[in-house]
C-alpha cells in the first residue's frame, strides 16, 4: 500500500518544508495543490514554483 499525502498550499515555505520533512519517512508522494487566485478570486503568485529548488529533495 502507498500513502500520499495531498494538501493546499498558499504560500507557507516553512511550514511545508517542516511537513516535508517530519513526514518524509513515513509519506510515498506528497501531491501540493496551489491556485493562482485566493479563495476570493484575487491574483497571486504560484510561491512554490518560485521557490521549488528548496524542496528539490521531495
Amino acid at each position: 500500500m502507498k500513502i500520499y499525502d495531498c494538501f493546499i498550499f498558499f504560500n507557507e515555505l516553512d511550514l511545508l518544508e517542516i511537513r516535508l520533512k517530519t513526514l518524509d519517512k513515513v509519506v510515498d508522494y506528497f501531491v501540493l495543490v496551489e491556485a493562482d487566485k485566493t479563495h476570493r478570486g484575487k491574483k497571486k503568485p504560484l510561491y512554490y514554483e518560485k521557490n521549488k529548488k528548496r524542496f528539490k529533495r521531495w
